[in-house]
């Protein structure tokens, strides 16, 4: 399943989940969250999707090589950094997701 905290806005097919991973930073107060999973749809379908997620989200985008074996598409925000890698392995679309979390001191 996607890892504890996961937001449920970032889209991920929840079927083939390969692995998940929360890793906590106490020293930055931060926390990240990670998801791989495979996909039936292609490399370029899932990057439309979450190039439209992340540009609705009101994060700022920045784009990897569009010709690159891996994909990458990146999202920023004051507090939060998405990062998206998505590739072809066994046939199917490989999608690597992180969210990187800082809390916000007061």
């Amino acid at each position: 399943s996607a890892p504890a905290g996961f937001p449920q806005e970032i889209p991920i097919e929840r079927g083939e989940i390969l692995e998940s991973a929360v890793t906590s930073y106490p020293g930055q107060n931060a926390q990240q969250l990670s998801v791989s999973y495979r996909s039936s749809t292609t490399v370029a379908e899932k990057y439309a999707e979450y190039r439209t997620y992340i540009n609705q989200a009101g994060y700022d985008i920045t784009e990897g090589d569009a010709n690159a074996p891996v994909r990458a598409i990146f999202g920023t925000k004051t507090n939060a950094i998405l990062s998206v890698f998505i590739s072809r392995a066994d046939n199917k679309t490989l999608v690597q997701l992180s969210l990187l979390m800082k809390s916000v001191q007061r």
